[in-house]
């Protein structure tokens, strides 16, 4: 019979519970920082601070990512899209029929 020995150390903030409201919080509001997910946690009852709360998220798995900013478009940049697109202005679109054949590797052509 295996018997989990006492743990040194400071004990756990939250419960598996909690662990498991954090989880569903972050999926639901990916955009939001971890102190907006510390306050919607503390209205479902996890009472933590945002630290705890980035622990528990690098814990289940999740990385944090700045999304990078594209660069501005130049003006030239700009002048040659509104070119690009008035000439193409009058375009109507064309329906056209493709024929695709499909094979497949055990039953021959589809």
């Amino acid at each position: 019979m295996v018997v989990k020995a006492k743990r040194t150390g400071r004990p756990r903030k939250t419960l598996k519970r909690q662990d498991k409201q954090l989880n569903f919080i972050c999926l639901e509001n990916q955009k939001s920082t971890t102190k907006q997910m510390k306050h919607i946690g503390e209205e479902a009852g996890v009472n933590v601070c945002d630290r705890t709360v980035r622990n528990r998220l690098k814990e289940m798995g999740f990385q944090y990512r700045k999304a990078k900013r594209k660069p501005a478009l130049k003006t030239k940049q700009k002048r040659t899209r509104l070119q690009w697109a008035k000439e193409r202005q009058s375009w109507t679109v064309v329906s056209a029929v493709f024929n695709y054949t499909f094979y497949s590797q055990s039953f021959g052509q589809i």
